[in-house]
């Protein structure tokens, strides 16, 4: 009995987070775990729950579908659909914390090298859009219902407004520019006839990095795109939860209380420095003005009695006018 009781007390405590996450087939996944000895990662297939795969066992990979590619980094390769399933991540330090990973494998040619998505042989076309991103709340992978594509282009025109100016459709291909995260899923190109000529699964991971810095030391994050685009999320390890900083180039305010005062943004401090020198601009015009006026008074006053009225009312008509200006 005493047995039971601590078993079910143990399951009451034990915390579990969870993270859904999209792959494609041929795609390579890195999923964190905890480094050194410490940790422990079991996959359980989709298509059969009570299976347990052991990946990754007391900091060594144990299987031969898992390699690691630095210390703290598990990488799957070539991801197929029996891959799909939930990976369960530990660290033997830590036994009543668990992360679930939940990942979901979609059909479809791999692209990595942008733009090009698509061969077509000949025109109109139908162009669908299926996204990869998983909803938040969708904490369960089996019979989920997907919502219907979008349709981008219906043989004559574009008709999605986020991609008008981005997505062209030539004779023989189609090409997708200034591609971002949400174009991440699925293309499908039918035919006049409604007929499916070609799947392609687009990957938005091309400058996917993974650095070890030492504490202390300073990060600099290429955007590879004009700052005014430019959206970045911070993401830490303790809890996975998105902390937005950059959105549309602007920093976002306020910032989370571990990165404040830690970020800068060199576009932002351009622009900084620009408006100052044109304030200065225009400070110093405005003293230089009132320096001439001044002189200019000066005069007014030394002129002589006969003349010296007439010449303060055009002096006086002249400073009014400057100030006028200003």
């Amino acid at each position: 009995m005493k047995v039971i009781s601590a078993a079910v007390l143990s399951a009451l405590i034990c915390t579990v987070k969870e993270e859904h996450r999209t792959a494609f087939f041929g795609e390579e996944i890195h999923i964190n775990v905890p480094s050194g000895n410490l940790g422990e990662v079991v996959f359980k297939p989709r298509t059969n729950g009570s299976t347990e795969v052991v990946l990754l066992q007391a900091g060594q990979v144990v299987s031969p579908r898992a390699r690691l590619s630095s210390p703290g980094h598990l990488v799957l390769e070539d991801m197929l659909e029996e891959d799909e399933g939930v990976y369960v991540i530990k660290n033997t330090n830590s036994p009543n914390t668990a992360k679930h990973l939940i990942i979901i494998v979609r059909g479809g040619e791999v692209w990595r090298n942008l733009p090009n998505l698509s061969q077509a042989s000949g025109r109109p076309i139908t162009l669908e859009f299926r996204p990869a991103l998983t909803p938040p709340n969708q904490t369960e992978i089996h019979h989920t219902t997907e919502p219907p594509p979008l349709v981008l282009y219906n043989q004559t025109e574009v008709l999605a407004e986020e991609y008008v100016g981005r997505l062209s459709v030539s004779e023989k291909k189609v090409t997708l520019h200034s591609v971002k995260v949400t174009d991440e899923g699925s293309f499908t190109v039918l035919d006049r006839e409604g007929k499916v000529r070609r799947r392609n699964c687009l990957n938005v991971r091309e400058h996917q990095e993974f650095l070890r810095l030492t504490h202390g030391e300073n990060r600099k994050i290429k955007l590879y795109l004009h700052h005014s685009n430019a959206n970045i999320v911070y993401r830490p390890k303790s809890d996975h939860q998105d902390r937005p900083i950059l959105e549309k180039g602007v920093m976002v305010t306020p910032l989370d209380p571990e990165l404040e005062g830690r970020l800068s943004h060199p576009a932002l401090g351009v622009i900084a420095f620009m408006l100052l020198l044109c304030l200065l601009s225009c400070v110093y015009r405005v003293h230089m003005r009132n320096e001439k006026d001044k002189r200019v008074i000066l005069l007014a006053q030394q002129a002589g009695n006969k003349e010296g009225e007439a010449f303060r009312q055009v002096v006086h008509d002249a400073y009014t006018g400057s100030l006028r200006n200003l």
